[in-house]
């Protein structure tokens, strides 16, 4: 358990490397990046877990004009912040993850991940029981593009059985230059939102799907889309 107000780990304006699997577990940040801080620097990981990480913005990782890689599996489950992205907060950055799975993040935008001005990609993905008390109980995109290959998208948006999430169960993408893309087979179900886009809300920006599944998604207009 570690604590500071920002970077309740470590904060990086330079280089850091860990190369074996890391656990980064329950830090604490009073400001932003309840683990990592990443200030114009560059993050490089091996297999990883963030879990039970907490921020202002930002619970496990806050990324500003730098980095982050992660060369094997990462974890990234039961981080929250109290305004946006309950695991990652990325501005005008870049974060590459292999394989990864996002699970029971929470923020009030962006649940798993918040992105401005900026570029996510990531490998097989699984993005499930995510949520937010505003827009995007998973993924909040803004003037920024996120890609995955192969994703399972579950179950976002919805605090146990209930919808929490305003618009954007899973996905809530805005502004002219963002986009969401799923390159390979996507599995999109069970997520929920109050008031509009049960699974994706768009506005302005773009969503491209290969093959795809959607199904049993709900909210009071646009149950899926």
């Amino acid at each position: 358990f570690n604590q500071a107000v920002d970077g309740g780990a470590v904060y990086c304006a330079g280089t850091f490397s860990v190369t074996k699997s890391s656990a980064i577990e329950n830090n604490t940040a009073t400001g932003d990046g309840g683990a990592l801080y990443v200030n114009n620097g560059s993050i490089n990981l091996a297999e990883n877990t963030f879990l039970g990480n907490n921020a202002n913005r930002g619970g496990a990782v806050y990324l500003t004009g730098g980095s982050l890689t992660a060369s094997g599996n990462s974890t990234v489950q039961s981080n929250y912040s109290t305004a946006e992205g309950g695991a990652f907060y990325v501005n005008n950055g870049s974060i590459e993850l292999a394989t990864n799975s996002f699970s029971g993040n929470s923020a009030a935008s962006g649940g798993a991940v918040y992105l401005t001005t900026g570029n996510i990609k990531a490998g097989a993905s699984t993005i499930e029981n995510n949520y937010a008390t505003g827009n995007g109980g998973a993924f909040y995109v803004e003037n920024g593009n996120v890609e995955v290959t192969s994703a399972t998208i579950s179950g976002n948006g919805k605090n146990g059985s209930t919808a929490t999430t305003d618009n954007g169960g899973a996905i809530y993408v805005e502004g002219t230059g963002a986009g969401f893309k799923a390159t390979g087979d996507a599995s999109i179900f069970s997520n929920a939102a109050e008031n509009k886009g049960g699974a994706i809300y768009v506005k302005g920006g773009s969503i491209t799907l290969a093959k795809n599944t959607i199904t049993s998604n709900s909210a009071a207009t646009g149950g899926a889309i």
